[in-house]
């Protein structure tokens, strides 16, 4: 009964039974195959995303760390900046203060020379050439004075001219007072 062709039909049967059974396998093998790529990419995505807000986090606190290091640097540098305005305030003043002391000692000395002066042009000169005379040296003193006063707006920049033009006041009273001792 078996012979060869109902062998034959039946194996056929059995191979088409059997590769129904492959064709459905391979497609479960595959629709697992795919779930599990659906899985791995999630994975890989979930796993991108959380090294992306990593090194966004990162580089905030880099950034934050940067700013507040150029910040304390920015401070360093003004206290620096302000201390050394502090001492050059410091010279400044002291400066002033040398060239007002010197021009101050200079100026009383020809004063008490004006004073005694005055009571001998008085005594040998007529009145008008007197009076001239003493309103000169009187101004010429006044203007050393003024020169004084103008020495507090002095700076850094302008205090050599200032004290310059101060001298030159100071020998201009001096030549003046030289001047009218040769008259008396």
């Amino acid at each position: 009964m078996w012979n060869t062709r109902t062998q034959l039909t039946t194996f056929i049967a059995l191979i088409a039974l059997v590769g129904c059974d492959s064709a459905a396998d391979e497609r479960a093998e595959a629709d697992r195959a795919l779930r599990e790529a659906d899985q791995k990419a999630a994975q890989v995505a979930s796993e991108v995303d959380r090294k992306v807000a990593e090194v966004k986090k990162n580089a905030a606190e880099e950034t934050d760390a940067l700013r507040r290091e150029a910040a304390e640097k920015m401070n360093d540098v003004n206290a620096v900046a302000r201390e050394k305005g502090a001492e050059a305030d410091a010279a400044l003043a002291k400066a002033r203060e040398d060239v007002r002391i010197g021009a101050s000692r200079r100026l009383e000395t020809l004063d008490k020379d004006v004073v005694e002066l005055r009571t001998k042009i008085e005594k040998k000169l007529p009145k008008v050439d007197a009076d001239k005379i003493v309103q000169s040296l009187d101004a010429r003193s006044e203007a050393v004075r003024q020169s004084l006063r103008e020495l507090d707006e002095a700076t850094t920049a302008n205090l050599a001219s200032m004290k310059k033009a101060l001298d030159q006041r100071v020998e201009e009273l001096d030549r003046a007072i030289a001047d009218a001792k040769k008259r008396v």
